[in-house]
């Protein structure tokens, strides 16, 4: 299992394309030479494998304003 410490201290080697480090349930974290880090879940539908990328993105306030509380609360 990924800790935060080993997620923010990832690095790849530039003579590589990437690095991924694997989690649970088919979640892992690329990290580039350039230092870019992302989170990927693979699964499996229709028997096709496929991947989602930076799925936490989704469940940010940010990103989906229903998840951002009212003002005044």
């Amino acid at each position: 299992m990924l800790t935060e410490i080993t997620c923010k201290a990832a690095t790849c080697p530039e003579d590589k394309p990437r690095v991924r480090l694997t989690d649970a349930g088919g979640l892992y974290l690329e990290v580039t030479p350039n230092g870019a880090k992302r989170w990927f879940w693979k699964y499996r539908f229709d028997a096709k494998e496929k991947r989602l990328v930076e799925f936490h993105a989704i469940l940010t306030p940010a990103f989906h304003p229903i998840l951002t509380p009212p003002v005044g609360v």
